[in-house]
């Protein structure tokens, strides 16, 4: 096996061998999701010991999508074999369900548009069946909350939004009251839960796509970024060099981009920088919104939802991207290129000052060096950045973006 630096992301090589070994042990068969695929990370005391480095170890998590079992395993890659494989209790703590996975929503849209009783609900409320067929189906985490009804349910809770045809930005046209929960194991409907309030459906298109605004702003002068000698900053493999920085870039399919062993002039800083969760509570009360409260980073997972990021889009100026390796969910390989991205960026005045009794004036300009990864969850993109100044500062920084998911609503409508 190459040698590789231990804090290393796996390599599309060592994830096809570790699933491909964990299916030959375990005897695995197609019901079996692999929900995530990572490396096993060595902790800093195993680091420290230079006399003996630790293995590769991958971390992977696998639903069994018949039994509702999910188990942990960690796959050796040195010694070529399994050496952990845990079944995780849902039901108390500190464990819970795997997150939402695509499979999950393509389940979701077949089996709730195949329900008579939400169908019969869409009619009743003026859509014909073309119209029904059209309907976007989100799925949401739901969450437990003791109900006898959904103990031992791997449960998705379903909302829907009206779209005159494929291409619409559905979240412009929510379908309010109404949502459907369904069980993911058995791909059946549990129960549809309508308000009984009726409320219109908003038909009307709120398409925000470039080719459907008719009034468009003048396009914007461009601003041209050049380094005519190059960039500042110096990358071996996953580690990179800059300004006195050091640091190694890696990323998962939870947390997306995460750096290691962060060091300035030598002095470390951070050994682990990560968003390991975004909460988004919606804060309505009504009956069938209430429970919108979306944990983006656990039900969904940032580094699964990451971006395949475009040079004048996404990053501008003279750019080092990096790849990264997952698996899907049938425990294969796959590379999502330019999931990373390196730049550098005008800063301003990092210092300034006029001696007015001397009659000088003095200023030194900063650049930052910044690392980005963007990810999509349903109607919300995420910008997640990182910024390293020249004066030793270090930045994390969201930017949220996306679509705004609407309700509806009527003139005087009262929340019960």
């Amino acid at each position: 096996m190459i040698s590789r630096y231990p804090l290393d992301p796996l390599t599309p090589d060592e994830i096809q061998q570790a699933c491909d070994i964990l299916k030959k042990e375990k005897m695995l068969a197609t019901h079996h999701k692999f929900v995530q695929v990572s490396l096993n990370e060595p902790s800093q005391s195993e680091l420290k010991n230079k006399a003996r480095l630790p293995h590769r170890v991958a971390f992977i998590c696998v639903l069994d999508s018949k039994k509702n079992e999910t188990y942990e395993a960690n796959v050796d890659l040195t010694l070529k074999s399994v050496v952990r494989w845990d079944l995780l209790p849902f039901d108390r703590a500190p464990f819970g369900q795997a997150p939402i996975m695509q499979s999950d929503y393509e389940i979701c849209d077949r089996v709730v548009k195949s329900n008579p009783e939400w169908r019969a609900i869409l009619k009743r409320r003026g859509l014909t069946d073309s119209e029904i067929d059209l309907v976007q189906i989100d799925p949401f985490a739901p969450g437990y909350f003791n109900d006898p009804k959904e103990k031992g349910k791997r449960l998705a809770r379903a909302v829907c939004y009206y779209r005159a045809d494929l291409a619409a930005n559905g979240y412009g046209c929510p379908i309010e009251g109404l949502y459907v929960d369904i069980d993911l194991i058995k791909q059946s409907v549990l129960r549809v839960v309508d308000d009984g309030r009726n409320t219109p459906i908003p038909k009307k298109a709120m398409n925000l796509d470039a080719a459907s605004i008719e009034e468009k702003r003048q396009p914007s002068k461009p601003i041209n970024i050049t380094q005519p000698e190059g960039p500042n900053f110096e990358v071996d493999g996953w580690r990179v060099r800059w300004e006195g920085w050091t640091f190694r870039v890696g990323f998962t399919p939870r947390e997306g981009l995460v750096l290691h062993e962060i060091a300035f002039d030598g002095r470390p800083i951070i050994f682990r920088a990560s968003t390991t969760e975004l909460v988004v509570p919606y804060g309505d009360p009504s009956k069938t919104r209430r429970f919108h409260a979306a944990f983006d980073g656990g039900e969904n997972g940032f580094g699964s939802s990451a971006n395949a990021l475009k040079l004048g889009c996404d990053c501008v100026g003279q750019i080092h991207y990096f790849d990264v390796a997952m698996a899907d969910e049938a425990g294969n390989a796959k590379v999502l290129k330019h999931a990373v991205c390196m730049h550098e960026e005008d800063g301003g005045n990092l210092w300034k000052h006029v001696d007015t009794r001397r009659g000088t004036s003095e200023t030194r300009r900063d650049i930052e060096l910044v690392i980005s990864s963007h990810y999509t969850i349903d109607n919300y993109d995420y910008g997640d950045f990182r910024r390293f100044g020249k004066d030793g500062s270090v930045r994390s920084e969201k930017k949220l973006s996306g679509i705004l998911q609407t309700a509806a609503t009527y003139p005087n409508m009262k929340y019960e």
